[in-house]
C-alpha cells in the first residue's frame, strides 16, 4: 500500500498512532500560539460512521491533545488532573448458560477456583492469586444485552484508583459518557464509565471493602493453581515488528538492559477473547515485536469453533 493511498484513506486521530503530536502542539504552545486546533482526517471508516460519533471522538482527541501539550510545555492545562490508576479489580465476561459451560472448563483448566456465588443473581466470581475474574450468566440487564449483541465476551472492567471522583470529573471534561443503570437492574452499586467497544469501566475506591462479602457467598475454597498470580494488562490491539519463537512455542522478547517478556497465548472462546499469559523481568513493554508470529499462529485456527488449549488462535481481548 503506497503512502499517499495510505494518507488518504486511513488517516487517525491524534493521540492515536506515533507520530508526535504532542510534541509538536507543545513547541506551538512555547512559541506563543494560542489559536483553535482543528481536525481534518481522511479516513473511509470515519465517512461511514455516526457523524457525531465521529465529531465526538474528534473533539475528545483535541481536548486531550491540548492538555498533554500544554502539560508539556508548563502551560495551564485545560482537563482536571488525571489521578492515579492502582490497577484491575476484576474483568466481568457476559456470557449465556451454555457458554458459561465452556467458560467454566476453559477458567479450571487454567487453575482458577468458583470461590462465591452470587447470592441473588447468576454471577460468579473466579479467583487465583489476585486475579478476579467474574461471569455474567444473567439473562436481563447490561451484561446479557452485551451477549447478544457480542456473543461471549468480556463486558466490563472493575478499576481501583485513588480519587474516584477525579477520575469522573476527568472523564466528564473527555465527554465521556456514564452508564446509568435501571434501578434494580445491576447488582454492582459504583460509578461506570462507557469503555471501548460498549464495555463498562467501574471506578473503584483504593479499598474495595467488603465488595466481594457484600453480595457474595462463598463457594469453593482458594487455590494456589497454575501459579497465575495478578493481571498484567488487558488490550485490545497489538502492534508490528519483528519476533522470536521459542522451541516450547512460547514467544520471547527481550530489550538491551537484558530484560525478558515470555509470552504464551490460549486460543480463544468462539474466536472472541483469549488469555494471555506472561513473564516479565526488568521488561515494562508488552511483546509487540512478537505480533507478526503470534496473528500467523492464531490465524490456523480460525476455523475451528471449538476446543481450547495452551496454543494460539485469533485474537479479540487480552488479559
Amino acid at each position: 500500500m503506497g503512502l499517499l493511498f495510505w494518507s488518504r484513506h486511513f488517516r487517525s486521530m491524534p493521540g492515536q498512532g506515533d507520530l508526535p503530536v504532542t510534541d509538536y502542539v507543545a513547541e506551538l504552545l512555547r512559541l506563543g500560539c494560542s489559536g483553535p486546533l482543528s481536525l481534518e482526517i481522511f479516513n473511509d471508516l470515519f465517512r461511514a460512521t455516526s457523524a457525531e460519533m465521529v465529531a465526538t471522538h474528534g473533539m475528545r482527541s483535541l481536548v486531550a491533545l491540548h492538555d498533554a501539550a500544554a502539560g508539556a510545555a508548563a502551560k495551564p492545562q485545560p482537563l482536571p488532573a488525571a489521578t492515579q490508576g492502582l490497577g484491575i479489580e476484576f474483568v466481568e465476561f457476559a456470557a449465556s448458560a451454555a457458554d458459561g459451560v465452556r467458560l467454566e472448563r476453559m477458567l479450571r483448566d487454567y487453575g482458577f477456583a468458583r470461590t462465591a456465588r452470587h447470592v441473588s443473581r447468576k454471577v460468579d466470581r473466579w479467583n487465583q492469586g489476585a486475579i478476579n475474574l467474574v461471569v455474567n450468566l444473567e439473562e436481563r440487564g447490561f451484561a446479557h444485552a452485551f451477549n447478544l449483541l457480542h456473543g461471549p465476551s468480556i463486558c466490563a472492567l472493575g478499576l481501583r484508583t485513588v480519587d474516584v471522583d477525579a477520575a469522573l470529573a476527568r472523564a466528564d471534561a473527555l465527554r465521556i459518557p456514564r452508564f446509568n443503570a435501571a434501578v434494580g437492574e445491576e447488582g454492582l452499586d459504583v460509578p461506570a464509565l462507557r469503555g471501548v467497544g460498549g464495555t463498562l469501566i467501574y471506578l473503584l475506591p483504593p479499598d474495595v471493602g467488603d465488595l466481594w462479602q457484600r453480595d457474595f457467598a462463598d463457594d469453593e475454597p482458594a487455590s494456589p493453581g497454575i501459579g497465575l498470580t495478578e493481571i498484567d494488562h488487558v488490550a485490545m490491539s497489538v502492534e508490528l515488528d519483528e519476533f522470536h519463537w521459542s522451541k516450547r512455542q512460547v514467544l520471547l522478547d527481550g530489550n538491551a538492559q537484558g530484560g525478558r517478556y515470555l509470552q504464551l497465548y490460549s486460543r480463544a472462546l468462539d474466536r472472541r477473547f483469549f488469555f494471555e499469559i506472561v513473564e516479565r523481568s526488568n521488561y515494562t513493554g508488552f511483546g509487540a515485536r512478537n505480533a507478526p508470529v503470534r496473528l500467523a499462529a492464531q490465524a490456523r485456527f480460525r476455523d475451528e469453533m471449538e476446543g481450547y488449549r495452551l496454543r494460539p488462535r485469533r485474537r479479540t481481548r487480552t488479559i
